[in-house]
């Protein structure tokens, strides 16, 4: 099987890190991958060249443009794949100019956003032989735009981040240590890039009102940042937020926390929750989108209603207060997200729904 993925940028997101272990797991499987990007560089370069992979860029240089893709066809033709994956908003946006100019190659889009749709990537949706979602939201989603469900398939996430179960009892001990930690302070850690949709503000005005001994880390970069920082001091949180950037390894960071947190008002699946589950952390999220889907409200986090935000320092004082639940919580989200969002497993799935559809 010869196949193509195609991702704008190799900037460090949920969705270009599954297209990297995609490609990369087709060809552990014997298949001919290629990862195609329509611009140059990013952080996840060096992981993708680190794992072996096939990376062509179309962009001659960096044109600092994420939809520009000079030469498509061209290095289509030179590939000759069977069949071609969309990932990513500007990757699918192309879809259609691909199904046109190659009317008889199997071209799948992916519909992984919570955040509304460019034309073209519609466009792309309705005409495209086939289409991956990771969540049974998504699909609902998609059923509104009259797409046939028989033409969509949902499959959620796989881990992509390599999560390490210590078997040092006290690694975490350790960790915390390491990171200066007081052993009776609980964290709170949210990994997501800072643009609207995350709400990165939201859940600093909620947290602001939080009493009790807490900190919470936020991971990540974007455009938002520094209005996250200025907010940050305005609001009196300096001595309770930390802000570590962009971490390509978030192992220290998952053992050295307490609980994840998510106050989003855009999603699809995020990869932050079932990477933090699988580290043993319980949940406390916002009700939007796939959310719902990446836990289990109850058994492994708490879901507070989107509408009702001012329920999420209720459901936070819960779990931190009454330890033998977080405990639980712990334990089950460790063996939920393992089994839901076994990397292999998911990877299978696609395999073997993309063999089905070339044939």
């Amino acid at each position: 099987m010869k196949i193509v993925v195609i991702q704008d940028y190799l900037r460090m997101g949920g969705t270009e890190m599954q297209a990297v272990s995609m490609v990369a797991g087709f060809q552990s499987k014997g298949w001919d991958a290629h990862l195609l990007t329509l611009r140059p560089g990013g952080p996840l370069l060096e992981r993708a060249e680190r794992l072996g992979l096939k990376v062509k860029c179309l962009q001659p240089f960096d044109f600092k443009l994420n939809w520009a893709h000079p030469g498509l066809q061209k290095e289509i033709h030179r590939i000759g794949p069977d069949c071609i994956l969309l990932m990513g908003r500007n990757g699918n946006s192309i879809g259609a100019k691909i199904i046109n100019s190659f009317p008889q190659m199997k071209v799948f889009g992916t519909f992984r956003t919570g955040r509304k749709l460019p034309k073209a990537y519609t466009e792309t949706l309705q005409n495209c032989h086939h289409i991956f979602t990771n969540s049974n939201w998504g699909l609902d989603q998609l059923n509104s735009l009259d797409i046939g469900s028989g033409k969509i398939s949902v499959i959620p996430n796989g881990i992509v981040h390599e999560v390490i179960e210590p078997e040092d009892s006290s690694y975490r001990e350790n960790a915390r240590k390491e990171l200066g930690i007081p052993s009776d302070r609980v964290v709170l850690i949210k990994v997501a890039a800072f643009r609207e949709g995350k709400n990165h503000a939201g859940l600093l005005r909620q947290l602001s009102k939080f009493e009790g001994n807490w900190e919470l880390w936020l991971v990540g970069e974007g455009p938002e940042l520094q209005a996250c920082r200025r907010l940050t001091d305005q609001l009196e949180l300096n001595e309770r937020v930390r802000f570590w950037g962009q971490q390509s390894n978030v192992n220290k960071l998952y053992h050295g926390a307490d609980i994840a947190v998510l106050f989003s008002s855009e999603e699809s699946l995020p990869n932050f929750l079932v990477e933090a589950q699988a580290a043993g952390l319980p949940v406390v999220a916002l009700d939007c989108a796939g959310v719902a889907e990446t836990f289990i409200d109850g058994k492994t986090g708490c879901l507070v209603d989107l509408d009702n935000g001012d329920d999420f320092l209720g459901a936070l004082t819960r779990v931190i207060e009454d330890e033998p639940l977080r405990a639980r919580m712990s334990q089950e989200a460790q063996v939920w997200a393992q089994e839901q969002f076994c990397p292999s497993a998911r990877l299978n799935d696609y395999a073997l729904k993309i063999q089905e559809l070339v044939g």
